[in-house]
């Protein structure tokens, strides 16, 4: 077999294994860490925020985070519109930080 073969089929199997797991993002995500490692990241995420990232962003600009996640980032962020775009339901969650959703795929947002 080629070596052409066998990334091809890589990439079948990657994408076929995606598919399996559209929907169920949650549950996936959710055991993702530890709850240290999630402790961790959150404090991490508000450091980079606050430390680095902000200081590019004005209170006066609009926020948009493609493929938010559990929001990290777009919670931890400063500005006058915040708006989290994600196909995972657990987006939903962030409306209760005063964050704009749409639990979309990244490729509708135009449409």
């Amino acid at each position: 077999m080629s070596s052409n073969a066998v990334k091809k089929s890589d990439q079948d199997l990657s994408c076929a294994e995606e598919i399996q797991a559209t929907g169920r993002e949650f549950e996936i995500y959710s055991k993702r860490f530890s709850g240290v490692e999630e402790a961790a990241r959150a404090v991490t995420w508000e450091v980079l925020c606050r430390e680095f990232f902000q200081q590019f962003i004005s209170s006066r600009d609009f926020v948009i985070d493609i493929g938010a996640g559990d929001g990290h980032f777009i919670r931890n962020i400063k500005a006058r519109r915040r708006l989290a775009v994600d196909l995972s339901p657990h987006v939903l969650e962030l409306k209760k930080y005063g964050i704009e959703v749409m639990n979309i795929p990244a490729g509708e947002i135009a449409g």
